[in-house]
């Protein structure tokens, strides 16, 4: 029998034997019994296609987002690719990965970030890149698997060249003036200036200096130094 219905669930199950492939029985997830019979003959017939065409079976998007998870478990960033992931399936549900175009994939694509207190704020290219990653990565894995023949070509967004690097406000607050060196350190050509502002702090970061260090520094040195640290980021 094609579809029987669980007495206790009320739930058809479907029961499928095609020549050449192993016997299939699983649950069509309907009470209804009209929908329950188009699952199973749509299955039927898919599964006749791969016996006698040699097509390859068809896999969802879930299939694909679960085995990308499995394989970056334990990585830094896994908490980013898992909201990524939350997102592409909340777009492409039920979707097979076969089907997906580089035209649905950038429709799709978030285009502000949505706060619960505040208005919501259009995403910068790096933030809609780190998104194309994620699904790109997946799609390159399908094509590993040989899910899909190639994966579909992406686009990539302008990022800023300038790298930024976040520290908490307690490893960039100033120290305090008794840790600047005496007017006379013997370096020669010592201007101690007393930087106690945000400037004065923030220096030392993007000269991937410490502090202490720049006020053993005359104005042209100091300027060097932060020129070779933006080239050095632009390169």
């Amino acid at each position: 029998m094609p579809i029987r219905k669980d007495e206790t669930s009320g739930i058809w199950q479907v029961d499928i034997r095609v020549p050449g492939v192993p016997r299939v029985r699983c649950s069509s997830g309907t009470a209804d019994k009209q929908a329950a019979q188009e699952y199973h003959d749509k299955l039927k017939a898919d599964l006749w296609r791969q016996s006698k065409l040699g097509e390859q079976p068809e896999h969802l998007f879930e299939e694909a987002a679960l085995r990308f998870l499995h394989l970056s478990e334990g990585q830094s960033d896994y908490s980013t690719k898992l909201r990524h992931v939350q997102y592409w399936r909340d777009q492409f549900r039920g979707r097979a990965m076969r089907s997906l175009t580089a035209d649905e994939i950038v429709r799709a694509l978030p285009t502000h970030s949505v706060h619960k207190m505040k208005q919501p704020t259009p995403l910068t290219g790096s933030t809609k890149n780190r998104y194309i990653a994620t699904i790109k990565r997946i799609l390159s894995l399908c094509a590993e698997w040989d899910w899909i023949d190639k994966p579909p070509k992406l686009p990539r967004y302008h990022e800023p060249d300038v790298r930024v690097r976040w520290e908490p406000p307690e490893v960039i607050t100033p120290p305090d003036k008794s840790d600047a060196p005496p007017l006379d350190a013997g370096c020669g050509r010592c201007r101690c200036i007393d930087w106690s502002s945000r400037k004065r702090a923030l220096f030392p970061f993007a000269a991937t200096s410490r502090f202490g260090t720049e006020e053993c520094l005359d104005y042209p040195r100091r300027r060097e130094i932060w020129l070779r640290t933006c080239s050095s980021v632009e390169r």
